[in-house]
């Protein structure tokens, strides 16, 4: 019963947030299930996907009161930070708690296929989302290229723009 009442107050507060704000934004991370990695191997992929999401788009903010390029309030290494994703995106994903999801693909036919739907969407590979090899040290056996693709993280974005992409995906269960 309290799960139940947790889960619609998640809802419910979530809805309002995006009503508020005018977007419902997520950030999705669709790994490839096929390649039955650890429950930590696994954490750390979603992870480094959806580090690479917000440090892949942000720079170093290192002009002094340039009101046009001002951060956005990452902090970088003890220097302020801005990022190429849309800031009143990420200022919405902030306000609904950073929501995370984790979506299932069998095998890298099924990211190739994803990315190259994502691609046809006009979202761009190291904008966008960003596919992450393993570099196979620990549970992962390389392939040809010396590592293994496990997962597609996508930048935090619109509900609108994400859905016709990831939309028919499983949850990874």
């Amino acid at each position: 019963m309290a799960s139940a009442a947790l889960a619609s107050r998640e809802t419910t507060s979530a809805d309002a947030k995006g009503e508020v704000g005018g977007l419902i934004v997520r950030q999705y991370v669709v790994v490839d299930r096929s390649l039955g990695m650890s429950a930590g191997k696994l954490a750390a992929q979603v992870a480094h996907a959806s580090v690479a999401a917000l440090l892949a788009g942000t720079q170093r903010y290192v002009e002094q009161g340039d009101a046009g390029a001002a951060p956005i309030g990452l902090e970088w290494g003890g220097s302020l930070a801005r990022t190429s994703i849309d800031a009143d995106v990420l200022a919405a994903w902030v306000r609904q708690g950073e929501p995370k999801i984790v979506l299932a693909v069998d095998g890298e036919r099924a990211l190739a296929s994803l990315v190259n739907r994502a691609e046809s969407r006009g979202l761009m590979e190291g904008m966008d989302f960003f596919c992450i090899r393993d570099a196979c040290r620990t549970e992962l056996t390389p392939d040809a290229s010396g590592s293994r693709w496990t997962c597609v993280g996508f930048a935090p974005m619109d509900m609108e723009t994400i859905a016709p992409v990831t939309g028919q995906l499983p949850l990874y269960r």
